[in-house]
């Protein structure tokens, strides 16, 4: 699923919406909408970045100096 564009937004809301069961809790409604819109957004959003370039070492000792912090 592509990441939604914002005027996708409400489409993609009531999409996820009418694709849960009928007896579906408000608990269930909200869990979906933010794993499926807010979360998958995000996922592919940081993928398209590292995919790109725009990524920063993770090794503990590189993060620490990128902080400031003293090992």
């Amino acid at each position: 699923m592509p990441i939604p564009a914002k005027a996708d937004a409400r489409k993609s809301a009531k999409e996820t919406i009418e694709s849960l069961p009928e007896d579906s809790t408000w608990e269930d409604i909200l869990y979906h909408l933010f794993v499926r819109l807010f979360v998958r957004r995000k996922i592919e959003s940081g993928l398209l970045d590292a995919e790109a370039g725009r990524i920063l070492d993770t090794e503990a000792e590189d993060v620490r100096k990128q902080l400031g912090l003293n090992s």
